[in-house]
Order: structure tokens, then C-alpha cells, then sequence
């Protein structure tokens, strides 16, 4: 990967980070509103005395939920974490594990030596390429995460995730910002163990359509909860 290329990477994650947390919300709140709204009807305005539009509107959204101390934290840390710690973050796990994840390859085809690639098609290449990266990415993520949840001293950071006594819709990214360095840095393990063995049975560098592949699964990634 060239200096272009990684700086294209740099400025592509940083667009889909802050595209995916501006999009977050909304979507967050069509889900609650579908969601809530059917289990509203089927079971809950059957049993209760108000009935109002705005009898409605209080069980989707109770006011409390967002106005008690720990949803003030909750919006507090999602602005911050939002901001600035996803956005560096994501830069670093994506460009640094790819930048390395090519130098990996160089060191497995010069230690194993060059081999026919497995295919030479476009879809087939990039296919593979993308498995690779999200292969490496998830288990890695996966890692970290349980880590997280069996070493004390790491237990101690990501237990900050799991302490918000108001279930808002702000409350997924409540975490401490050192959370994401330690789970970053075991995705960008994952990121570089798979980038570098499919771009050795693909026989190349990293193609451009599975970098703009990555960069669309980044925004997805990020809507549907599944970062640090």
C-alpha cells in the first residue's frame, strides 16, 4: 500500500466513522419507535388507562430514561467517544492493520515462497481479500472482547460498558476511552493475520474494490453496535 493509498484509507475511515455515528441515532430511534409501537399496540395500551398520543410517545421514550444522572453520562461519553476516540481508533485499526497486514504478506511469500493464486477473478479476489480482513477483524474483536470479561485488570476498563442504569439508546458506546486502545489492538491483530494470508493466496496487493468493500462494512459495522 502506497502513502496515497494509506492516506486515501486514513480520510475514507475517518468519513465513515463520523458518518456511521451521525446515522446511528436515527436509526436507533426508527427501531425503538417500530419496535416499541408494535409491542406498544399487541400487549401494553390495552392495560393501561392513558391511551394518548402522548401516553404513546412516554413509553417509547420515557423522559427519565434520558434525564437521570447516568443517561447524562451516557450523552456525555457518546459525544466524546463519538467525536474523537472512535474516529482515531478506527484510523488505527484500519490503515495500521492493512499497512502491516501487506508487509505480513511480503514476509510469508519471501519465507514460503510465491504460489499460483487461487483465482484471478475480480469478485473472487476481492472476495477473499474482504473475508480475510473481516475474518481477522471479528475474531479478533472477539478476543479482545472476552479478554475483557475474564482478566480482572482489563475487567476494571470494560466494565464501564456495562454500568449504565438507564437503557437509552446512547448507552452502547459507554465505555472507557482506554477500552478502545485494548480492543483495538487485538483487531488490528486479527486485521493483519487475515489481510496478509488472503493477499497470499490472492497473489497481490490489496485490490480497490475491496477497500471501498472495508470502508462500507466500517459504516455498517459501527450501526449495527459492534465496536468497543
Amino acid at each position: 500500500m502506497s502513502i496515497s493509498e494509506a492516506s486515501r484509507e486514513i480520510y475514507r475511515t475517518l468519513v465513515d466513522s463520523y458518518v456511521a455515528i451521525a446515522l446511528s441515532v436515527p436509526i436507533v430511534l426508527i427501531g425503538i419507535f417500530l419496535t416499541g409501537s408494535l409491542y406498544y399496540v399487541t400487549f401494553v395500551r390495552k392495560n393501561i388507562d392513558d391511551r394518548s398520543w402522548s401516553g404513546w410517545l412516554n413509553y417509547l421514550f420515557p423522559r427519565d430514561m434520558y434525564t437521570s444522572p447516568s443517561a447524562k453520562i451516557d450523552i456525555w461519553v457518546w459525544i466524546m467517544n463519538g467525536l474523537l476516540f472512535i474516529p482515531i481508533f478506527e484510523v488505527f485499526i484500519v490503515v495500521v492493520g492493512l499497512v502491516v497486514g501487506v508487509s505480513f504478506y511480503g514476509l510469508i511469500a519471501s519465507t514460503l515462497g510465491p504460489i499460483r493464486p487461487v483465482t484471478t477473478a475480480v469478485w473472487g479476489v476481492v472476495g477473499i481479500q474482504f473475508l480475510g480482513f473481516w475474518l481477522g477483524q471479528g475474531i479478533g474483536q472477539y478476543v479482545g472482547h472476552l479478554a475483557m470479561h475474564k482478566v480482572p485488570a482489563l475487567w476494571a476498563l470494560h466494565r464501564a460498558h456495562h454500568s449504565a442504569e438507564s437503557p437509552n439508546l446512547f448507552a452502547f458506546l459507554r465505555s472507557h476511552p482506554l477500552e478502545h486502545f485494548l480492543n483495538g489492538s487485538t483487531r488490528v491483530l486479527g486485521t493483519v493475520a487475515g489481510t496478509g494470508l488472503t493477499l497470499y493466496l490472492t497473489a497481490g496487493d490489496l485490490h480497490a474494490v475491496t477497500l471501498a468493500t472495508i470502508f462500507w462494512f466500517n459504516i455498517a459495522y459501527v450501526l449495527i453496535g459492534f465496536r468497543a
